[in-house]
């Protein structure tokens, strides 16, 4: 019997292993494509429709009367007095600005004259909104005798008067801009909102305003509240979170915020009144309140935690605690023009710096 050479048999053997793969590869030819796509379109997964498709009323540009998304498809200019230009009169309901700008610009004679409107209403009765990506922004100027007005509010849900009907909760204002509304940027009215991540400035009444149960974090509100010593650049009721929020040069208070609350890593400077005031049973941590004129830095009611906080340089006392039982430690309260530190006789004082 004669024996293949070792060459030819590794050879042979390369070959033979080759032919084995190809087999059980199968069909080495690419398949046809397949006739149409197996991908959901966004509108499949999420239907959506234009905001300015819809119809409206006399006082409503567009109006929002069924649950859904809805988002913008340009900007929106509305130089009139009498409409408010988007209004929401159902729940479940997201509006998407998709980065544009809603602006009015109307003209008067009469200095005093401001509109009725605001930019976004929701209706007192309804839950789960969310607005969202945007801006909206009034032209507030005077040119010679002609005084050009926008928005009464930029966002707004209003109570009604005489009656007490359900308020709508749990709105979620992200990530808009609002500029020179005739009274306030957000007005709020009704429990558990979120506002998160705005840029609010010149509105002469609050920069955010809301009641109960609301979280306020992430915002940058300045020069607002110059209207009177009732406003403020945030202002919120009872058992609200208030974290990571800018709040300066507003014209009275940079925050005004009710009991049993937590405040927390906000700056609050510059501001004409107090920095920051906060009623009973509130925490009170790491903010820094400095440069405040007037009132002085930090104001507090009883029973609060106040902790970790830099309050320094402020026209009158750094730090302010009235009566009743009030922790204060970490603190650092220098250069004031009054005192660094008052408190009542029944407080805790650790480790503060002070002069």
């Amino acid at each position: 019997m004669r024996l293949l050479s070792p060459s030819v048999s590794a050879g042979l053997i390369l070959t033979l292993l080759f032919c084995f793969q190809a087999i059980q590869a199968g069909q080495l030819e690419p398949s046809e494509p397949p006739i149409s796509g197996t991908m959901k379109t966004l509108d499949q997964i999420e239907p959506r429709i234009p905001i300015q498709s819809l119809s409206g009323t006399n006082t409503i540009v567009y109006l929002i009367t069924e649950p859904g998304t809805y988002y913008l498809t340009d900007h929106i200019v509305s130089n009139i007095n009498n409409k408010t230009v988007i209004h929401v009169q159902a729940g479940h309901v997201t509006i998407d600005l998709n980065g544009y700008t809603i602006s009015r610009s109307w003209a008067t004679t009469d200095p005093d004259q401001i509109s009725g409107y605001s930019g976004i209403s929701i209706d007192h009765s309804y839950t789960d909104v969310t607005i969202k990506n945007g801006a909206i922004v009034s032209d507030f100027r005077t040119d010679g005798e002609t005084y050009y007005r926008g928005f009464t509010f930029g966002i707004a849900i209003l109570k009604v008067s005489g009656s007490t009907p359900k308020i709508t909760s749990h709105a979620t204002i992200r990530d808009v801009t609002i500029e020179k509304a005739a009274r306030a940027g957000l007005q709020l009215w009704g429990d558990g909102h979120r506002v998160e991540n705005c840029v609010i400035s010149d509105c002469p009444w609050d920069g955010v305003r809301t009641e109960n149960r609301a979280i306020i974090t992430g915002c940058r509100i300045n020069n607002c509240a110059t209207h009177s010593n009732s406003y403020a650049g945030i202002q919120c009721l009872n058992s609200c979170q208030i974290i990571g929020n800018t709040c300066t040069h507003n014209g009275y208070y940079g925050m005004r915020i009710g009991q049993d609350c937590l405040i927390q890593n906000n700056i609050c400077g510059y501001n004409g009144y107090y920095g920051l005031y906060c009623s009973s049973n509130c925490t009170v941590k790491g903010n820094n309140i400095c440069d405040n004129t007037q009132g002085g830095g930090l104001l507090c009611s009883h029973s609060c935690l106040i902790i970790d906080n830099v309050c320094c340089r402020n026209t009158g006392v750094g730090i302010s605690a009235n009566t009743q039982v009030v922790m204060l430690k970490n603190n650092v309260a220098l250069g004031n023009t009054v005192a660094s530190m008052v408190s009542g006789s029944g407080s805790v004082r650790v480790d503060n710096l002070t002069d």
